[in-house]
């Protein structure tokens, strides 16, 4: 139909006017059709537990400022409760009698009601009142006397919090299911139509199924529903609300407004795909190194571990005591597998299955496919030999990048693609300047094998080796590894698009533009071909130490700036809210 789907979180109300969050800004919005429960609707002036709302609707409502289609406090038409007084009410707003019946309903909160109800607990479904509630429904047939007794007792107690329903025999149905026919309890939900002349009944309707034969027609206990269609020996009506196949459709290139939800989503989606590869390349490099690595090599793969900054390793805390290479396998199983471990891998592929599956009809059949295959890929048992773990984060590292592929060839250069692009090199950024900073420090003779991890890492083994050949030195390093802006894994590649990116988006702030530019510019004014870094058995030096420091202080200070210009993105285009200014200096 045209119309926006939202959830609560869309939403936003300034002024006491109702906003939908978009990329381009804050749109008013006149009427609304919910959907969510009048109690959910405002946490503000209704429940305030509730996360569906939208703080200050109801404000918003009173002022005439938006129209809820379905008006708060419409949903009592709904309820039980209504059930037993519709016939006085059809009679006294219309003058004639209800034209199909309810099923027989006794409100406990009249006193004659409540003594049949107590007098044929037998031959009646207790319900709440009302849905908050929270009560199934209680079938008085079923219960023990000692039963029936406590549940005479609650409705003598609180009687206006009860309905009565007589207790009918639902309809049978055949039901195909588990690859054979079944008795399934069914029900129908009928529609009539307002034509604002009047009422129409629509032909066929919904087929709600029970789970089980006997059981409760709920869709909450696992029931199902059908569309139920009419067959008709003549012409129907052919009317419809889409566009004529016979009628040319207006070419357009456009797309519609961006929810700032989804462009949050895809931007999170980058992110977690970016990091899952991050995370499962470190965990490969030290997994298929630490049961064969001599001293100097643990050491290593300790530092490594480091440029995860992992706030939830199983390491020991222990100082002055280097961990052992078991404790490190440990936490290096519990980084691929924990998924109660925010920084696991499974837990990252968790959250991208979680955000792809909110944005799923914007990705392609294959991607979306992928998203499932990557959540299933990580799946280790007690009896697991460690010397597997490599190959499965190759098989892993497979998917990530058949989904890099498809990001790269099959989506839409539109707004989504961008963010998605924004998040993934963001994250590549964070974990590059992570492991950079293991460079700046001055390595000694022990930490040499650093060097060919990160290459490793970074997937640029072959692009430094075309160059430098077998011999590894910390300055060579760095220039593939941070200042090389021709390779896509360099940090200077994604500061680089990170400015080409953001300036594409609209309303980009022009502090954050220059606050990455600045980033960019001073990352290039190091000239590591002039940076004297101590090599080991060449004699200590102390040219270029003050060179080496400041590129140490520009890392840091980048870490600090990343994440910051992160939030600043995400208060602009997601929650509308206001942004620091946010710079970058020595």
């Amino acid at each position: 139909m045209g119309f926006t789907l939202v959830e609560g979180a869309d939403l936003t109300v300034r002024d006491r006017r109702v906003y939908l969050k978009t990329v381009d800004g804050l749109e008013q919005v006149d009427v609304i059709l919910r959907r969510v429960d009048d109690s959910f609707c405002d946490p503000l002036e209704l429940r305030s537990d509730s996360l569906l709302g939208v703080p200050g609707l109801v404000n918003a409502i009173v002022a005439g400022n938006v129209k809820v289609a379905n008006a708060l406090g419409s949903g009592l038409i709904e309820t039980a409760t209504i059930m037993p007084f519709l016939p006085g009410l059809s009679r006294y707003l219309t003058g004639e009698k209800l034209k199909l019946p309810s099923v027989a309903t006794w409100w406990c909160g009249q006193e004659d009601a409540l003594e049949w109800v107590l007098n044929n607990l037998d031959s009646v479904v207790v319900k709440p009142a009302f849905p908050s509630g929270g009560m199934e429904p209680v079938f008085g047939a079923e219960l023990e006397q000692s039963e029936k007794g406590k549940l005479a007792e609650r409705l003598r107690a609180r009687p206006h919090e009860y309905v009565a329903q007589e207790q009918i025999a639902l309809s049978n149905a055949p039901v195909w299911d588990n690859g054979g026919l079944h008795a399934r309890n069914v029900v129908l939900r009928a529609y009539v139509l307002n034509t604002g002349t009047g009422w129409t009944a629509i032909p066929g309707g919904l087929v709600r199924v029970a789970e089980m034969e006997g059981s409760v027609v709920s869709m909450q206990r696992g029931g199902h529903s059908k569309d139920a269609w009419v067959l008709w020996d003549n012409p129907v009506d052919t009317f419809t609300m889409l566009h004529p196949r016979t009628e040319p459709v207006p070419l357009r290139r456009e797309s519609p407004s961006v929810p700032s939800s989804v462009a949050d989503n895809v931007f999170w989606l980058g992110r977690y795909i970016e990091r899952a590869e991050c995370t499962a390349r470190i965990v490969r490099a030290m997994t298929s190194r630490v049961q064969r690595a001599n001293e100097a090599e643990f050491g290593c793969l300790l530092r490594l571990h480091r440029c995860l900054e992992s706030r939830q390793n199983k390491l020991p805390k222990v100082k002055r005591r280097q961990p052992t290479s078991r404790e490190l396998e440990v936490e290096l199983v519990s980084l691929i597998a924990d998924k109660k471990r925010t920084d696991s891998l499974a837990s990252t592929l968790a959250n991208v299955a979680r955000v792809g599956g909110s944005v799923r009809e914007r990705l392609s059949a294959d991607m979306v496919y992928l998203v499932g295959q990557l959540r299933e890929s990580i799946q280790i048992e007690s009896r697991t030999p460690f010397q597997e773990y490599p190959a499965m984060m190759t098989s892993c590292l497979e998917l990530l990048s058949a989904f890099s592929g498809m990001e790269r060839e099959n989506i839409n250069r539109g707004l989504g693609w961008l963010f998605m692009s924004i998040g993934r090199r963001l994250e590549r950024a964070i974990f590059l300047t992570r492991q950079l900073r293991e460079i700046t420090t001055p390595l000694g003779e022990r930490d040499w094998p650093l060097l060919e991890c990160l290459l490793e890492v970074a997937d640029s083994s072959m692009t430094y080796r075309s160059r430098y050949f077998t011999t590894l030195q910390p300055l060579a390093v760095l220039d593939v590894l941070m200042a090389d802006g021709n390779n896509p894994r360099s940090l200077d590649f994604q500061l680089t698009h990170l400015v080409h990116l953001y300036n594409q988006l609209p309303r980009h702030l022009a502090d954050d533009l220059n606050a990455m530019q600045d980033a960019v510019t001073i990352l290039r004014s190091f000239d590591l071909s002039k940076l004297s870094y101590p090599l080991p058995g060449a004699g200590t030096t102390t040219d270029g130490a003050d060179s080496l420091s400041r590129l140490e202080r520009f890392l840091r200070g980048l870490e600090l700036l990343l994440p910051s210009w992160s939030n600043n993105l995400s208060n602009r285009y997601f929650s509308h809210a206001r942004t620091l200014p946010i710079t970058i200096g020595l």
